[in-house]
């Protein structure tokens, strides 16, 4: 990443770090920094994700049945399927955070 960091006016490390996106949090520690999975930090930022963030958003607009909208349009419902809505909240919250 050493490399990558000379093209950037700033080092985003801290801003990767935030606790406002656990899973963005997780990967940077496991992945860029190479924290072991069993330190706090990693093990906290994992329990995290099923608490904040995009994850649990998605998770409660899931049916009992484990699907979001129709289950027949599963893949196909355009903006009402299963994939449309995770494809397009994770669109939104990339775009409302710029």
């Amino acid at each position: 990443m050493n490399g990558s960091r000379s093209m950037l006016k700033a080092d985003p490390t801290e801003w990767l770090l935030g606790e406002d996106n656990p899973s963005v949090r997780y990967f940077m520690l496991t992945d860029v920094l190479e924290k072991n999975r069993s330190d706090p930090d990693v093990e906290e930022s994992k329990r995290a994700i099923m608490r904040i963030g995009a994850v649990p958003r998605i998770l409660a607009k899931q049916k009992s049945c484990g699907y979001w909208g129709i289950a027949e349009g599963f893949y196909m419902d355009k903006y009402k399927g299963t994939v449309s809505k995770v494809l397009y909240q994770q669109l939104e919250r990339c775009c409302t955070n710029n």
